[in-house]
């Protein structure tokens, strides 16, 4: 499973890279500011992605160490690490079939987070 594991943690470092490269203040900021809404929080509300990035890069150290990871997990948790990829594209196209597909990319997130989770903790 090692090989695995490193592609697992290859790809999650290929997603801050993107969302570092892309996202923040730079195209889906942008985006964010074209779209004025009277929901849309403030810009300190989106730090939260510092917590939820360190906390993937953290539970992908304890699976790399302690490999407790099933080949589902791996497989799911690669999908949402993609699914996350393809927001940032969609959203950063500025155009309005990238902003309004957002919502459903988003949801298609966190059905695949929602799946890795089952599949770690509940059905391993």
């Amino acid at each position: 499973m090692w090989p695995i594991r490193i592609f697992s943690i290859l790809l999650f470092g290929l997603t801050v890279f993107i969302n570092y490269y892309f996202g923040g203040d730079g195209p889906t900021g942008a985006v964010s500011d074209n779209y004025h809404l009277y929901i849309t929080p403030p810009n300190l509300f989106f730090r939260i992605w510092i917590v939820i990035f360190t906390t993937n890069a953290v539970i992908n150290i304890v699976n790399f160490v302690r490999n407790t990871w099933s080949l589902k997990t791996h497989i799911i948790y690669g999908i949402s690490n993609m699914i996350i990829d393809i927001w940032i594209f969609a959203f950063g196209t500025n155009n309005n079939g990238g902003v309004f597909a957002s919502p459903l990319i988003i949801t298609l997130l966190a059905a695949s987070i929602l799946l890795t989770w089952i599949f770690t903790w509940i059905n391993p």
